[in-house]
């Protein structure tokens, strides 16, 4: 039934498009030009770009790889401490990607790292964001390089070029007259469909919390996917925590056809209440790699399988239900032969007049791996 109301909003995404759109620009086309964006969404069209920690003048009137650049001295002595550096939103948008191109006079700074924050969170390096500038538009350029998944749909974004060397161009010291310019900044995303159906498919895109949509895929027939703009539901036709994947529940979630995969986890929060709805057919949740209880069972009267190599582990046991899950009282629950309930809480688990596992048929493991 799911799977037929499903279908009713699949033309549209049959037409949702995955081109990227330009979130922000810096090409400086006019001599001089100014701080001032030149391209993007409305947002971010008033953002700017600063150098902080040159002590020369910001200026905007030297040539760049296409036209003008902006420019500025002052950069010796910078390294950890001088960048050029530029915010803005990727609000509604994920997967975003930044180019750039740097030029340096034979004086000026030769070794760049690229960085991002999000607010006035920390500065953190992107990955393959290293740069080695020469006195040339050539050498120092980064082409669509991805920036990690936290700075999707984020409203403040900071980037910056920060030195990470005191050299120079020609390998001696930077010096105070040395220039450093930048040109073609180029900040792209993905625009988040907002048509996301709540009764289909949806599987992870990334690890994070449940109530992330960006943190979700979603689809329609199981084939075409797009990232979600809502977290799934029991409403969904069916749930996927894929390989390499850990996703935490952190506020209440309900689930139905739920699948953790193997290498997949799933962390269940004792501050949050998880309902497992009973589907009219199958197993609600079936455990293939990891679900971590912290103090607190599933709700709800759906049934979960925990498979050959699965593990249940107990990190605590603070709400006083992590060991109730195991209990043989628990019929909902079927731990399969070979699969594993790790006690890896300091906490003590029941053990007077108490049966684990509901099943003499089966054979799995009850393994203690913290000193209770």
């Amino acid at each position: 039934m799911k799977a037929f109301f499903g279908v009713l909003f699949y033309i549209m995404l049959c037409f949702s498009g995955r081109a990227q759109t330009t979130l922000v620009e810096w090409n400086f086309p006019n001599g001089p030009d100014d701080a001032i964006a030149d391209a993007g969404i409305p947002v971010n069209l008033t953002k700017t770009i600063s150098a902080v920690g040159a002590s020369g003048t910001l200026s905007f009137g030297l040539l760049g790889a296409t036209t003008y650049s902006a420019s500025n001295t002052g950069w010796d002595n910078g390294s950890g401490t001088k960048y050029w550096t530029v915010d803005f939103s990727t609000s509604g948008y994920y997967s975003i990607t930044i180019s750039s191109k740097q030029q340096s006079s034979n004086t000026g700074p030769r070794d760049f790292k690229i960085q991002y924050r999000i607010g006035a969170g920390l500065w953190t390096d992107i990955p393959g964001a290293n740069i080695t500038v020469a006195n040339n538009f050539t050498s120092g350029v980064l082409s669509n390089i991805a920036l990690p998944t936290e700075c999707d749909n984020q409203s403040s974004v900071s980037i910056r070029w920060i030195l990470t060397s005191n050299t120079s161009v020609d390998n001696g010291l930077i010096g105070s007259t040395g220039t450093s310019r930048v040109d073609d900044i180029i900040l792209k995303g993905i625009l988040i469909s907002s048509v996301s159906n709540p009764l289909g498919y949806f599987r992870t895109r990334v690890s994070g919390d449940w109530n992330i949509p960006v943190c979700w895929e979603s689809s329609n027939d199981g084939n075409t996917w797009i990232t979600a703009d809502i977290s799934p539901t029991s409403s969904a036709n069916t749930i996927i925590i894929r390989n390499g994947h850990t996703i935490t529940i952190n506020s209440n979630v309900s689930a139905d056809q739920l699948t953790i995969e193997s290498g997949a986890t799933l962390n269940h929060s004792n501050t949050a209440t998880f309902t497992l709805n009973d589907h009219a057919s199958g197993t609600d949740m079936i455990v293939n790699g990891t679900y971590v209880l912290n103090g607190i069972k599933p709700a709800g009267a759906g049934t979960c399988v925990i498979n050959s190599g699965a593990v249940v582990r107990v990190a605590a046991n603070s709400g006083g239900e992590s060991d109730d899950f195991a209990h043989s009282t628990n019929t909902a629950v079927l731990f399969k032969t070979g699969s594993v309930f790790e006690w890896a809480s300091s906490s003590i688990f029941g053990a007077s007049g108490i049966t684990y596992f509901s099943s003499n048929a089966e054979f799995p493991i009850f393994r203690i791996s913290a000193n209770v």
